[in-house]
């Protein structure tokens, strides 16, 4: 019976798999409808430099070279220049060099990275979400919405917008950690938060806050697993330390020996002001953005989740908590 109940889930899993799939390649058309062994799907510099970064570090990994690794061989005679923009490692190593053995072409590798990232963004805050509510309707919306946002495709040039699948399945694994209680839901997330931490620097920082808060919430609110917690906490971060700080250590070395910074008037400069939000574009924008959840709200209603347990009414009250705490720092300092 169990047995019976696994090939279910595993069947349910691949259809769902397969309907992102076919999103993708509909939604992404042209991409691969081109020869994707020679067109990148957005002509700037921002794509041919992320080849050129997925070449060097597949280099790298199939000559088991991994000495001077930010070394690249670009803006001579400087040194760690891979550190003045994205590693792609985790990239490069997962999906890219792959394809890369069996075609020896550095673009179609970096396409198939690409749409890669798009399938599983959607398919992996489908499990988030799914795990969240036991529903699949929504749960597939929600792995719409965050895999084929007006966000992603406004910046199909950088693959590492892209490729935001591994944010979900951090906080997934928190979550069962929170719920189950075993150590090992920390060790899975750690992972997670390690590949997603070599594909996009920003999207470390913001997931940092994330695991933050969320260990706050359920420390406090939980008070009985509080120690749980504390130790949870702990071994996430010695985890994610020891391959991150290695990793990222070059990036502190670089902004020492070129003197980057970044000042605070600047960071002002491009965050988003409260007259930005008041304008009449933003306005109509963010009308229609809440017009579109609010109709999936009805229209799915019956399908949400019901309040009838505390961890229901925690995880709502916590991502309404969440949705303000990121709103308000959207803003900048």
């Amino acid at each position: 019976m169990i047995h019976v109940h696994k090939t279910a889930r595993f069947s349910k899993y691949l259809l769902i798999l397969l309907l992102f799939l076919v999103l993708s390649y509909l939604l992404t058309y042209p991409l691969m409808f081109v020869p994707l062994n020679r067109y990148v799907p957005v002509y700037t510099i921002d794509p041919l430099l992320n080849v050129y970064i997925l070449g060097w570090d597949i280099n790298k990994f199939l000559s088991l070279n991994l000495h001077h690794f930010f070394n690249a061989n670009i803006f001579y005679p400087y040194k760690l220049t891979l550190a003045y923009s994205e590693n792609l490692i985790s990239t490069a190593a997962l999906f890219a060099l792959p394809v890369y053995m069996i075609t020896k072409n550095y673009v179609i590798s970096y396409n198939l990275a690409l749409f890669s990232g798009f399938v599983l963004s959607g398919f992996f805050m489908y499990l988030l979400a799914y795990h969240l509510t036991s529903k699949t309707l929504p749960s597939i919306a929600a792995g719409i919405l965050f895999a084929f946002s007006s966000f992603k495709f406004a910046y199909l040039s950088s693959i590492q917008v892209i490729t935001s699948m591994w944010l979900p399945l951090i906080i997934l694994y928190l979550h069962r950690f929170f719920e189950e209680r075993l150590y090992r839901n920390i060790v899975y997330a750690s992972i997670f938060f390690i590949l997603n931490a070599t594909t996009n620097a920003y999207y470390m920082l913001f997931i940092s806050f994330w695991v933050f808060f969320m260990f706050l919430f359920f420390t406090l609110t939980d008070k009985k697993h509080a120690k749980q917690n504390i130790v949870g906490i702990f071994l996430f971060g010695l985890l994610s330390s020891l391959i991150v700080i290695p990793i990222y250590y070059p990036y502190i070395e670089v902004k020492h020996l070129m003197g980057f910074q970044m000042p605070l008037d600047v960071v002002n400069t491009y965050s988003v002001s409260s007259k930005e939000f008041l304008s009449l574009k933003s306005l109509i924008s963010i009308s229609l953005y809440a017009l579109l959840i609010i109709s999936i709200f009805i229209l799915l209603w019956k399908k949400l989740p019901v309040l009838k347990n505390s961890n229901t009414k925690n995880n709502i009250l916590f991502y309404s908590i969440m949705i303000v705490v990121f709103f308000l720092l959207w803003f900048g300092p």
